[in-house]
This record gives structure tokens, C-alpha cells and sequence, in this order.
């Protein structure tokens, strides 16, 4: 129970009038300085120091979960994303080297032999196969159609080859390869010193 009581004056007697007010054991200046100051949050409210000192709530864990998993969502995507643009840089170096390979033996076949067999012109070229590079299976489609240049006259007006040159085209796809865009090449065949201008 709180009272009033008589401070001690300078002679060390009991001065008269001078009363006060008896503070609580944690006050400064009695039993010592304590380390509760006058006015701080502990010292006023201590039930706000256990309360913080309990942990997180279960709102702010939610919240900091919820967070947490749309940064990793977002990485994810990106990860997602880089794997599939390298893959797809991968099949085009693979089919641009098919292609090329297709091409050169096309080219050094003996003129007569370059076309697709059974078509026309008529050759040794299938129009259709798989092959298979690097584990990856692609299909190789060739097409192959005679040219003949106005240059030299036409067929039907004096033209003794109409089949001047022949267009190679050679195709790559692959079915099982995502977001994979089918390449293709192509170039010109010509005999070697059929015309003579």
C-alpha cells in the first residue's frame, strides 16, 4: 500500500512538510539505479517486452511464405525459360549441321544422280529419311526440281538441255524437339561445262 512519508533534510532530521510519495523498488534511487527508466516502454508496459520476445504470429509466417513463394515461383520460370532456350539453340546447331552434311554429299554426287528417287528428275536422293545426331532423331525432307534458264533459250525454242541447273532444298524437323522451328537450305546444282554460251 502506497503512503506518504517525511524526506530527511540536510541535518538528517525528519523535515517538516516535505512529504513524498513512496515509488515502487525499481524506481531510481532506491535499493540502487535500476534498469528501468522513468517513462521507457518496459518500464510501463512490461508485458509488451514478453510479448515480442514470444516469436513470429502465425499471420507473419503466412505472410513471409506467401512471399517467399511467388520470388521462388518467378525464379522458377526463369530457370524454366533459360533451359528452354538453351535446348532450343542445341537442335538448330544439330539440324544446321544436318543440313549442311545433306547438302555437300548432294553436291558432289555425279550431276545425273541428283534427284530423288523414283521422282523427277529422277536420282539417287531419298525425299524422305531419319537421322539421328547427338541422341536426337530428326527428319530430313529433300526436294529437288530442275531449273531451266532463260538465259540460255527454253525448252521448246532451240533449247537442246532445258535442265540447265537444279534446285537442292533440303529440310530439317524434328517432332519430338520443343519449340523447335523447322530449318532449311538451299542452293543450286549445275554440271560442270554442259553449255557453252
Amino acid at each position: 500500500m502506497i503512503r506518504n512519508f517525511q524526506f530527511l533534510g540536510s541535518t538528517g532530521s525528519l523535515s517538516r512538510g516535505n512529504r513524498g510519495t513512496i515509488f515502487p523498488a525499481f524506481a531510481k534511487g532506491y535499493g540502487g539505479r535500476s534498469n528501468f527508466q522513468k517513462g521507457s516502454p518496459r518500464a510501463i508496459h512490461p508485458e509488451l517486452c514478453r510479448r515480442k520476445s514470444r516469436g513470429f504470429t502465425l499471420i507473419e509466417v503466412i505472410i513471409a511464405i506467401a512471399v517467399f513463394s511467388l520470388f521462388a515461383a518467378g525464379a522458377y520460370q526463369g530457370y524454366l525459360s533459360l533451359q528452354a532456350a538453351i535446348l532450343s539453340a542445341r537442335y538448330k546447331a544439330l539440324a544446321a549441321d544436318l543440313a549442311n552434311a545433306r547438302f555437300e554429299i548432294i553436291k558432289n554426287l555425279p550431276y545425273s544422280n541428283v534427284g530423288i528417287e523414283g521422282g523427277n528428275p529422277p536420282g539417287v536422293v531419298s525425299a524422305e529419311e531419319s537421322a539421328i545426331s547427338d541422341n536426337v532423331t530428326f527428319t530430313i525432307t529433300t526436294t529437288i526440281i530442275n531449273i531451266d534458264d532463260p538465259f540460255d533459250g527454253l525448252a521448246g525454242s532451240g533449247d537442246a538441255f532445258p535442265g540447265d541447273y537444279k534446285l537442292v532444298e533440303v529440310k530439317i524437323a524434328c517432332m519430338t524437339c520443343k519449340n523447335f522451328t523447322p530449318i532449311a537450305i538451299t542452293g543450286w546444282v549445275a554440271p560442270k561445262n554442259l553449255e557453252s554460251t
